[in-house]
């Protein structure tokens, strides 16, 4: 709908920019393992809203020439009948692969895939919904070996990351890299001594032990901060 958004902007004489992005339907099927082009399998791919502006549904018999990829957006209020007129109107077979990723690239993202003819019953079973692609052709069956992102380690799972702020990105980062949701919530914060005064000293009069133990990159942060002064 971005199209739309940029015309009232443009009748309002508000100055705008569009930045080029990747369209929803191919990031989410790529983080499902799903490619929606394969030299063996499907050398076309077509997006199709699943609802008009009018609100009346799309003209499915205009796919019927059609043996490519089918992506259907905005179309999980009518998931049943959408499935069942691909079948009687854009002549897909019943046993055609088909999926449904709600959430897609996300951390909470959900895939449901089966037969087109048992799609909907599978993602009301799985309690599926919006936000969420619906994808229809052969390529669909390639998620069983593609499948990448929801099959990580961490995948569904979200960690509270309890470092002080402005050191949790690490480990933030190496959760996500596993699949995780981190939630960045520090419980300490790490502030200077009431009084520097002892710290400085002991800085200071390093030379009088034969070791110096620090407990966290904190403590080597503010020895460095106090030798330096």
């Amino acid at each position: 709908r971005g199209s739309e958004e940029a015309e009232a902007l443009a009748a309002a004489a508000i100055p705008f920019e569009i930045v080029p992005g990747i369209p929803s339907p191919f990031a989410a099927t790529a983080y499902a393992g799903i490619s929606v082009t394969h030299r063996d399998l499907a050398s076309s791919v077509t997006l199709v809203s699943g609802t008009t502006r009018a609100g009346e549904p799309f003209d499915f018999s205009e796919l019927a020439r059609l043996r490519g990829t089918i992506c259907v957006l905005m179309g999980m209020h009518a998931l049943a009948a959408i499935c069942e007129r691909l079948v009687r109107e854009a002549g897909r077979d019943p046993g055609t692969p088909a999926a449904v990723i709600q959430g897609g690239t996300r951390a909470e993202q959900r895939v449901v895939a089966g037969r087109l003819d048992q799609l909907a019953a599978l993602a009301r079973e799985a309690g599926l919904g919006s936000p969420a692609i619906i994808v229809v052709g052969p390529v669909v069956a390639l998620r069983r070996t593609l499948r990448w992102f929801d099959a990580r380690p961490l995948f569904g799972k979200r960690v509270l990351v309890t470092r002080p702020e402005g050191q949790a990105a690490s480990t933030a980062a190496l959760l996500r890299l596993r699949g995780a949701e981190p939630v960045e919530l520090p419980t300490i914060s790490i502030q200077p001594p009431p009084d520097p005064a002892p710290l400085r000293d002991a800085v200071r009069a390093l030379d009088q032990h034969d070791v110096v133990a620090f407990t966290s990159e904190n403590g080597v942060t503010r020895s460095e901060e106090h030798t330096s002064e």
